[in-house]
């Protein structure tokens, strides 16, 4: 028998029409999913009693950009920046050429993927960058969960936007998650580039309204008015010198510019070079009414919280401590059993105390446990409630149940012993957890 090693048409016609309906354009959406969903089983493997860290991100990074012969930049004065209302199909004629709302990397809006994005605004800065922004689908878009105190505005997403940066070298694309309009303005740093000798250093403001924001960038200064309370800055600088963007600083309508509250960028050997992250941990309540004596009554309160979690194995000398002991007892077993040496070693450190009325309080504390019997690093934030009972102050179940759960614990009968699902794993090792 002889092989025919002959092309055959229909699998060529086959492979051709698969081939074609890929679409090669940046899916920003499935992109911020997936890192989303990467960040948070990363953040959340817990070991011992852990609290997860939600924190607003950026995403995108390098993307290899092509310019046809036809379209190529010069540096000039920066034009105006135009928005989705005044562009046209292609858009007015600016110092590098036309500014409208083509796709990222010179892609259609059209069809699926990132057809699905709406033209946002574009201008060309005065140091010779183009930046090209468009709002994205949300369904991606996840806010944290409300913690029982709540948390900061600024720490929820309720959109994003993709970026295009060009300039005569290079074409890169970048991105983040747009902040509710109401809260307070948040800018993240970001770079982007495409394996060049340069990058592009990006910052992005939101919650700006209709602000003026300039990014002091280290050799170059951009500026602009805030878009629908979104501003986009760019300059570009060697790739080399990445550090140099820690110098970086913002100001708003020409207040004393600060350092950006969001950043993480890394060497090419995944080294932190510059790291920001905002507060998301819960908010406290506003204080209330006083104790008679404020003193007194916070170094009772200190004390009943130290010894609920300085000692989270003697449950028995903590019966006065809890204002209702209903599956405590299961859940400290359960945790104790999960995590043996986190629950034995944990100490309690107070961050800050409110209290909402003369015989209630608010307390905003971390966990410290042993390294390698967890990742305390996350164990940040936590709220609890205590209740002056009888001359007692106590801990309220919900917040201790709320501590024991951390450590697979349910305080619930018959609840699974590590009910976390797949985003929690217990540690299988006594080394600190990589990457942590």
């Amino acid at each position: 028998m002889t092989d025919d090693l002959s092309p055959n048409p229909i699998l060529i016609a086959s492979l051709t029409s698969a081939a074609d309906a890929v679409d090669a354009r940046p899916q920003w959406s499935d992109l911020a999913q997936r890192i989303e969903h990467n960040h948070r089983r990363r953040r959340r493997v817990l070991a011992g009693l852990a609290v997860v860290g939600i924190t607003g991100a950026s995403f995108g990074g390098y993307a290899l950009g092509i310019r046809s012969a036809d379209d190529q930049v010069t540096t000039a004065t920066a034009a105006p920046s135009i928005d989705k209302n005044q562009a046209s199909s292609s858009g007015p004629i600016g110092p590098i050429g036309p500014i409208g709302p083509i796709g990222p990397l010179g892609s259609s809006l059209s069809g699926g993927g990132i057809g699905a994005s709406t033209f946002r605004n574009a201008r060309d800065t005065a140091s010779g960058v183009r930046l090209r922004v468009w709002d994205q689908p949300a369904g991606f878009i996840s806010s944290p969960a409300p913690e029982p105190m709540g948390i900061p505005l600024e720490c929820s997403a309720e959109s994003a936007i993709s970026i295009e940066l060009s300039d005569p070298e290079m074409v890169a694309t970048s991105g983040t998650m747009i902040r509710p309009a109401a809260s307070r303005p948040v800018t993240t740093l970001m770079v982007a580039g495409n394996g060049g000798p340069n990058v592009f250093a990006v910052v992005v403001t939101t919650g700006a309204g209709t602000s003026n924001v300039t990014a002091n960038f280290p050799g170059g200064t951009d500026s602009v008015s805030a878009i629908d309370g979104v501003a986009v800055l760019a300059t570009t600088l060697p790739a080399g010198e990445l550090a140099s963007l820690a110098e970086t600083r913002v100001s708003i309508d020409g207040a004393e510019p600060t350092e950006v509250d969001q950043a993480s960028l890394y060497d090419n050997n995944g080294q932190a070079i510059y790291e920001r992250q905002l507060d998301c941990s819960p908010v406290l309540p506003q204080p209330g009414e006083q104790p008679a004596d404020p003193a007194a009554a916070r170094a009772a309160v200190l004390d009943t919280w130290s010894k609920i979690v300085d000692e989270p194995t003697d449950i028995a000398a903590k019966t006065e401590l809890i204002d209702d002991m209903t599956g405590i007892a299961g859940a400290a077993e359960q945790a104790k059993q999960a995590f043996p040496d986190a629950a034995a070693n944990a100490t309690f450190e107070l961050v800050e105390m409110v209290f909402t009325a003369p015989d209630r309080v608010a307390v905003k504390y971390n966990v410290k446990i042993p390294p390698g019997s967890g990742q305390g690093d996350l164990v940040n934030g936590m709220i609890g409630e205590a209740r002056l009972i009888d001359g007692q102050w106590k801990a309220t179940r919900a917040s201790v149940c709320a501590l024991l759960s951390k450590g697979g614990g349910s305080c619930d009968p018959g609840g699974p012993s590590f009910p976390l699902g797949d985003d929690v794993m217990a540690p299988t090792t006594t080394d600190p957890m990589p990457g942590g």
